[in-house]
């Protein structure tokens, strides 16, 4: 009895002195996390209200050097291009590292930004220039024309959004957005965010290949009108009605007809002469009686409505750094 009880005090012990270890790791790591700070986050803020974007190891100096002026990008060696800034930890270390090699090589063989963001809430700002922003202050995008693309999914609030940039607004155009995500969807629902991701890398791969190859991009011509609403659904859903419709006609037909075969002395008549007696009605009296009138008045709506896809819009808008994006989103 006391061997066990040596060995149950052993095992607590240690436990009680490993335990902080880890969670000064744990905190380490996160401080080196690039976080886009932003009213509901921790920032710091000069005084007409500026928001800075700076490392921990450079807080103090880079925050002097540029008060009153306009602060530049500053981040922590290169730029990651999967990050994940839940509390829980969305994305294992694994996805991380397999996702953020193929995202890193697509943005060097294609000179273009593949960013792939999943946060808790986008707080304060709408999902749209939560992802605008974050690509143009964090320093994302190739060349002179800041060209990529950043797919940001919040899990609480269940948004997303495909910000694009550069030539990513014509790589990547509403269409394609679609199409891509109309793969994602099921794992996106499941909260199965690294499964989602992999397969927006190999269709956005698809798509710059084929942008590269001056080839059509798959999904260019993709719906007609808005995320759910793509042709395949249609014809999908069409083709469905279609074989109810006869399924149910060869399952009624099946006891008609049974039906029919036992009504067998009954035969067809054109009239109906042999069963009236003829003189038999007489009408001594008729006239026509009025009742009453019945008005219905109906109000003839007009469309105001923009044709605007749900959760974006489509064309192209301005970000808050003056930077021209496209995309859409919507919420899953």
């Amino acid at each position: 009895m006391k061997r066990y009880l040596a060995i149950l005090l052993t095992l607590l012990l240690a436990f009680v002195f490993v335990l902080p270890v880890f969670a000064v790791e744990s905190a380490e790591d996160e401080e080196e996390t690039m976080i886009l700070f932003a009213e509901s986050e921790e920032g710091e803020e000069d005084e007409d209200g500026e928001v800075y974007l700076f490392s921990d190891e450079e807080k103090e100096d880079d925050a002097a050097a540029y008060d009153g002026e306009e602060a530049p990008v500053l981040t922590i060696g290169a730029l990651q291009h999967v990050i994940d800034l839940t509390s829980s930890g969305c994305l294992s270390d694994y996805e991380i590292q397999s996702l953020e090699a193929k995202a890193a090589r697509l943005s060097e063989d294609f000179q273009m930004d593949i960013v792939l963001l999943v946060t808790d809430d986008p707080g304060s700002k709408t999902p749209q220039d939560y992802a605008d922003d974050y690509f143009d202050y964090m320093g994302y995008g190739k060349g002179s024309g800041k060209d990529g693309m950043l797919f940001l999914r919040c899990i609480v609030s269940r948004e997303w959004y495909c910000s694009t940039c550069g030539r990513g607004i014509d790589v990547f155009n509403d269409n394609t957005i679609d199409y891509i995500v109309d793969k994602m969807t099921n794992d996106l629902r499941n909260d199965r965010v690294g499964d989602a991701f992999a397969i927006l890398l190999t269709e956005a791969e698809e798509c710059l290949r084929a942008e590269a190859e001056g080839t059509p991009i798959p999904g260019a011509d993709y719906g007609n009108g808005g995320y759910g609403g793509s042709k395949k659904n249609i014809a999908f859903r069409a083709s469905g009605i279609v074989l109810a419709l006869i399924a149910g006609i060869v399952i009624a037909l099946i006891p008609m007809s049974k039906l029919k075969n036992e009504i067998f002395n009954v035969s067809f008549k054109s009239g109906a002469a042999d069963y009236t007696k003829p003189n038999s009605l007489v009408l001594r009296d008729s006239r026509d009686v009025f009742l009453y009138t019945n008005t219905t008045r109906v109000r003839i709506q007009t469309d105001t409505s923009s044709g605007s896809r749900g959760g974006g819009g489509g064309g192209t808008h301005v970000s808050s750094s003056g930077m021209t994006h496209g995309g859409h989103g919507g919420k899953i």
